[in-house]
């Protein structure tokens, strides 16, 4: 059993839940995300007032994200969870300002 994990330790996990409040460093910049269970989520960069409100879906592996500031350009990306850590990698999102900061490891920082 331990060699079929190992050996699919790169395969889509099928329950996959980003649910909470995950935080990265980018640059200067303190990032927040926050998904809620209803398949809406928040990014907040910095102590800005700004927020970016859109919507996720997740099919496996991969999360599906819409969001105010890309308008209906969908960004795909697929989702590992490990522990207290989520990693997103970029399957294809042409919305660039979301892709640079989506991308990469997140910590979690809260439950909702």
């Amino acid at each position: 059993m331990a060699v079929l994990a190992a050996l699919c330790s790169g395969c889509v996990q099928d329950d996959v839940h980003v649910v909470g409040v995950w935080e990265r460093q980018i640059d200067e910049y303190l990032v927040r995300l926050s998904f809620d269970a209803g398949g809406t989520f928040i990014l907040q960069v910095g102590e800005s007032n700004r927020s970016i409100y859109g919507a996720y879906e997740l099919k496996g592996g991969v999360i599906l994200l819409v969001d105010d500031d890309c308008g209906e350009i969908e960004g795909k990306y697929r989702v590992r969870v490990l522990e207290d850590a989520v990693t997103f990698s970029v399957l294809n999102d042409t919305c660039e300002g979301r892709f640079q900061v989506v991308a990469g490891e997140w910590l979690m920082v809260g439950n909702q």
